[in-house]
C-alpha cells in the first residue's frame, strides 16, 4: 500500500483537477497542516486514510462518498466547510473514525452516521441542530462520540447503553434537557462524560434498582463534568463511592488510557486527547487520561452538605463545586485527597472553619474559597502561604494572613512544624468580635479584583476540554 505524505507545508492548491484519483494503489494520503483552499479533491477509490485537517477548504464534492470504499479514517477537520454533512457519508462502510471538527456545518446531524459501525465521531464546534436520534444500533461500535459545541436539542438517547465500549462521551455547550441520565453509569468502559453547559436539570441520583447492584456505576470514569447545567437536591454519596478509577485500587489502575488502533499500519493510532488551562496554563494531556481524575459540578443549584465520601477519591486533581446552594462545614475528608491541586468550593454557603486537614494537600496549587461564610484564622503553612487575597475575598469572618483582617491575640496558633501536625487533631479556635470598620472593608473589597478572576475562571472552565480528540 503506498503512502503519501505531505503534511506541515504551504500547499495552496492542486494542478488540474481529480489529481489523486488515478493513483489506484495510494492507500494513504495525508495532506493535513497546509494552507489549501477551494473545494475537498477526490481521493483515489483505494484510499485507506484520508486526512486534509488543518487547511481552508470550503466546500465537499457531491460525489466524495462514492469513493470512500474502503476508507477507514477521514479527517476534515479545522477547515471552513459549510452546508449540510451528506448522509451519502453513511455509506462509507469500512469508515471507523470520522472527524469533520472545527467546520461550520449546519442543518441536523444526519442519524445514519449512528447508526454505522463507527468507532470516533467528532463533530465537535459546528453548527448542527435538531435532536440525536432516539434508537442507536444494537450493534453499536462508538468508542468516542464527540458533538461538543453545538446547538442540538432535544434528550439523550437512552439507546446509548448499547454502546458498551464507548469510552468518551462529550456532549458539552448544546441544548439538551431532560434528567440527568443515570443509566450511562451501566456503560463500564466510560472514561470521560462531559455534559457541562446544558439545560439539564433534577437530581443526579440512581433509582433504588440501580443502588443494589454488585458492580460499580462508570467504575473507570476520570473526567465526569456537569457544570453550567440546572441540577439540584444534593450532591449523591453513591456517586463518589462508584468513582472506583478516582481511588487509589488494583482494579482501577490498570489499562486506562483511552485511544484504540484503527488500521495496523505501522503503529498508527488514533488517539483521544484533553486540552486545558489548568492552574493558569495551557496543557495537552494525550493518552494519559488516567493521570488527570477531575470532577466539575459548578454552576447548578445543588444543595445541603458535601458528602464526606469525597475523600475515598485518592487519585482526584480537581475538584469544582462552586457556584452552588451547598451548606454546613468544608469537609475534613478532602485533606485525604492529596494528588489534589485545584479545588473550588467558591460562592456557596458554607460555614465554619477551613479544616486543619488542608495543610496536608502539599500539590495544591490553585484554591479558590472565596463568597462563603467561613470564619477562624487561614491556616499559616505550607501552601496556604503562596495563596493570594483572591482565594479567600467576601468570607467576612476569616483572619490572618493574606487577608489584611488580622486575628485576635487569643486565636490558636496553628503548629510550627508538620511533625506536630495530627490529622485527627482538633484545634479550638476563640474568635473576639470584628469592628463595624473591617467588616466594611472585607464586605466591600474592590469589585474589579473579583470581576477580573471570575472572567479569568470562566474561560478556564469553558475550555478544560477543548480537544477531546487530537487535531
Amino acid at each position: 500500500m503506498a503512502t503519501l505524505n505531505l503534511s506541515y507545508n504551504v500547499f495552496t492548491g492542486f494542478e488540474g483537477d481529480n489529481l489523486f484519483v488515478p493513483l489506484i494503489y495510494l492507500g494513504i494520503l495525508d495532506l493535513h497542516s497546509n494552507m489549501l483552499n477551494g473545494s475537498i479533491p477526490l481521493p483515489p477509490p483505494s484510499i485507506v486514510v484520508y486526512d486534509l485537517s488543518d487547511n481552508l477548504f470550503s466546500s465537499l464534492p457531491p460525489n466524495l462518498a462514492s469513493n470512500l470504499e474502503f476508507t477507514v479514517y477521514l479527517s476534515l477537520s479545522k477547515n471552513s466547510l459549510t452546508g449540510a454533512i451528506p448522509g451519502s457519508i453513511c455509506n462509507a462502510s469500512y469508515l471507523q473514525v470520522l472527524d469533520l471538527s472545527y467546520n461550520y456545518f449546519t442543518s441536523e446531524l444526519p442519524h445514519c452516521l449512528l447508526e454505522t459501525r463507527l468507532a470516533v465521531l467528532n463533530l465537535k464546534k459546528n453548527k448542527l441542530s435538531g435532536s440525536l436520534p432516539q434508537v442507536i444500533s444494537e450493534d453499536c461500535r462508538f468508542r468516542t462520540i464527540d458533538l461538543n459545541g453545538n446547538n442540538i436539542s432535544g434528550t439523550l438517547p437512552k439507546f446509548l447503553v448499547n454502546c458498551t465500549s464507548l469510552e468518551v462521551l462529550d456532549l458539552g455547550n448544546n441544548e439538551l434537557h431532560g434528567m440527568f441520565p443515570y443509566w450511562l453509569g451501566d456503560l463500564k468502559n466510560l472514561r470521560v462524560l462531559v455534559l457541562r453547559s446544558n439545560k439539564l436539570y433534577g437530581p443526579v441520583s440512581m433509582p433504588r434498582s440501580h443502588l443494589g447492584s454488585n458492580d460499580s456505576a462508570s467504575p473507570m470514569l476520570q473526567i465526569f463534568y456537569i457544570s453550567s447545567n440546572y441540577f439540584n437536591g444534593t450532591l449523591p454519596k453513591e456517586c463518589f463511592k462508584n468513582l472506583n478509577s478516582m481511588m487509589n485500587n488494583s482494579k482501577a489502575s490498570t489499562s486506562l488510557t483511552v485511544g484504540f488502533k484503527y488500521l495496523d499500519l505501522g503503529g498508527n493510532y488514533y488517539q483521544n486527547s484533553a486540552t486545558v488551562t489548568f492552574k493558569g496554563s495551557k496543557v495537552t494531556f494525550v493518552s494519559t487520561l488516567a493521570m488527570f481524575n477531575s470532577l466539575d459540578f459548578s454552576g447548578n443549584n445543588f444543595e445541603g452538605e458535601i458528602p464526606q465520601e469525597i475523600g475515598e477519591l485518592k487519585m482526584l486533581l480537581m475538584l469544582n463545586m462552586s457556584h452552588n446552594a451547598l451548606n454546613g462545614t468544608i469537609p475534613t475528608e478532602i485533606g485525604d485527597l492529596q494528588q489534589l491541586e485545584s479545588l473550588d468550593l467558591s460562592s456557596n454557603e458554607l460555614t465554619g472553619n477551613i479544616p486543619e486537614e488542608l495543610i496536608l494537600l502539599t500539590f495544591l496549587s490553585s484554591l479558590n474559597l472565596s463568597h462563603n461564610n467561613l470564619v477562624g484564622k487561614v491556616p499559616p503553612l505550607r501552601q496556604f502561604l503562596t495563596f493570594t487575597n483572591n482565594s479567600y475575598l467576601y468570607n467576612p469572618g476569616l483572619c490572618g494572613k493574606p487577608l489584611t483582617v488580622q486575628c485576635g491575640a487569643t486565636l490558636a496558633v496553628f503548629p510550627a512544624s508538620v511533625a506536630e501536625f495530627s490529622v485527627h487533631g482538633t484545634w479550638l479556635f476563640i474568635f473576639t468580635e470584628l469592628g463595624f470598620v473591617v467588616g466594611l472593608a472585607v464586605v466591600f473589597v474592590p469589585l474589579m479584583v473579583w470581576n477580573e478572576w471570575r472572567e479569568q475562571f470562566n474561560k478556564r472552565v469553558d475550555r478544560f476540554l477543548r480537544h477531546v480528540l487530537p487535531f
